[in-house]
């Protein structure tokens, strides 16, 4: 056998003309179990930003088929270019690797690491990504003005149902089962902490009060 012919398909294509080949941000498909113990060494030593999501182990195709396992990664340049051609490179060294695709969301492929968007796919630990270089990846997971409220109704909701009186058991129970709970019960502790204590006094615990319309003020 050639010794190409033990590499990906995509590294013997050609890349002509360059600038029609290159990114600032590829996302790659990396196959740990075809890779070279050191290759996430061999991807750092390319200088440029890495991140690796965790490993994919538990993906099923449409049929209901383990996939491989394997790794979502996205490398960066910054302001610089990547080639096609500087993938081939690291492409033959590594093995292992499907072919790279400009990444135009990174945002979106960052999210995409853990499932973040997709309920219905096996969900992973987003403290497993791995960063290597300059990224601040927190910025991918914040919500929105209109999310925090929907999660801030839902934690809410939550406390008053089943009439919640300490702040630890609300934690344990989304420690494990709701992260984005956890992230929100962990930056806004002195509001849900006022929450779970009124009704330990003997708050109102039912969400279904009735307010004005025009000012918002609660009839009793």
């Amino acid at each position: 056998m050639a010794e190409n012919e033990q590499y990906a398909s995509w590294t013997n294509e050609k890349y002509e003309p360059v600038n029609k080949h290159r990114a600032k941000k590829y996302t790659l498909v990396v196959y740990p179990q075809d890779m070279p113990e050191n290759w996430r060494k061999v991807l750092r030593e390319t200088m440029w930003d890495v991140l690796i999501s965790p490993l994919h182990d538990k993906d099923v195709n449409a049929d209901n088929e383990p996939k491989k396992p394997h790794h979502h990664v996205i490398v960066s340049a910054g302001k610089a270019w990547i080639t096609m051609n500087d993938l081939v490179e690291l492409g033959k060294k590594l093995r292992g690797i499907a072919k790279p695709q400009k990444c135009s969301n990174p945002k979106g492929m960052v999210r995409y690491f853990i499932h973040a968007d997709n309920p219905e796919k096996a969900q992973y630990d987003k403290s497993k990504i791995e960063v290597y270089g300059n990224y601040d990846i927190e910025e991918y997971f914040r919500s929105t003005i209109g999310e925090e409220r929907a999660i801030r109704r839902e934690i809410v909701e939550y406390i008053f149902e089943n009439e919640v009186t300490e702040l630890a058991h609300l934690v344990a129970y989304s420690m494990y089962h709701n992260e984005l709970w956890d992230d929100y019960i962990a930056s806004h502790t002195i509001y849900i902490n006022q929450v779970i204590r009124s009704v330990r006094h003997g708050g109102r615990t039912k969400t279904e009060v009735k307010a004005d319309p025009e000012t918002g003020e609660v009839i009793e």
